[in-house]
């Protein structure tokens, strides 16, 4: 067992990626404008990927499609993944995210998209695919992990999410760590008991027996595959050089990459507002698609 872990851990440090040259930054461009036709041509729905309900798209505001945007982006970003066939999925699903905030984010494509049902309408916006592109490309540092987790959690929305999920779930732990982002069974585990007991204590929400009587083997399990997984990821990173790779990646000079790294950013929502007002100020200029 132990050598085939080492040979896939060489495997993946082989396959790191290198410094990008400019015939490699064209490839990628190509990439990303192959990805966002195909997007297109899926006709994904932005609703449904961002986690709402879009029969009630009357009542769901920008803040709304904003606090979607960000729960998918932290739970589904590449940088998150743990290992090269996690990061695979983690992109394509990330990609998804990118591309239906791009849809929902700007007034008129929603109009738009709410009207047909369709993103053929919309989707020749040279705007609106540089936004696909400079989400795709954004990286989700340590720190603004770090400065949303604070946010999340004072200003409220950590306990709404908390008591949602824990009725959606009838009482599961299970399902209220999977769902309630920035949650960790090892630290959070009794803070967030305390705020579900709390709202027991106050007849807020009923209580449920899954959470009630939860026997103790159950919550040991819990913690016994959280401090491996937690283990194994930690392991992997040093293995892998992460570490190494973001400090580095401070000095890159793509000007994104600097606005969401910068410590002078102490919001998650900066960048989203920054690429709003980009783009939002910027005339509607057709795209036209290349004949083959």
């Amino acid at each position: 067992m132990a050598k085939n872990k080492n040979t896939k851990k060489e495997e993946l440090k082989k396959a790191k990626p290198a410094e990008k040259s400019k015939p490699e930054t064209k490839e990628i461009e190509d990439e990303e404008e192959e990805q966002f036709d195909e997007l297109v041509n899926e006709e994904i729905n932005p609703y449904e990927v961002l986690g709402l309900d879009q029969s009630k798209s009357k009542e769901i505001t920008e803040q709304d499609i904003k606090k979607a945007y960000r729960r998918k982006a932290l739970t589904t970003h590449p940088d998150k993944a743990t290992n090269e066939e996690e990061k695979a999925i983690f992109h394509t699903e990330f990609q998804k995210v990118a591309f239906a905030y791009s849809v929902l984010s700007d007034a008129e494509r929603r109009k738009v998209y709410d009207r047909t049902g369709s993103l053929s309408e919309v989707e020749s916006e040279a705007s609106f695919r540089d936004l696909f592109s400079d989400l795709c490309k954004a990286e989700v540092s340590k720190e603004l992990i770090e400065q949303d987790k604070k946010e999340y959690r004072e200003s409220g929305e950590e306990e709404q999410d908390i008591l949602k999920y824990y009725k959606e779930g009838k009482g599961d732990m299970e399902f209220i760590f999977e769902n309630v982002i920035h949650s960790d069974v090892l630290e959070d585990e009794e803070r967030i008991r305390g705020i579900i007991q709390k709202a027991i204590d106050e007849k807020v929400v009923p209580a449920y027996s899954k959470f009630t009587k939860e026997s103790a083997t159950s919550k040991k399990k819990r913690r016994l595959a959280a401090t491996k997984e937690a283990q194994e990821a930690e392991e992997l990173a040093e293995e892998l050089g992460l570490n190494k790779a973001r400090a580095k990646a401070n000095s890159d000079e793509d000007a994104l990459a600097l606005l969401i790294k910068s410590r002078h950013q102490d919001k998650f929502s900066s960048l989203i507002n920054q690429l709003e007002a980009k783009y939002a100020d910027e005339p509607k200029k057709k795209k036209k698609k290349s004949k083959n």
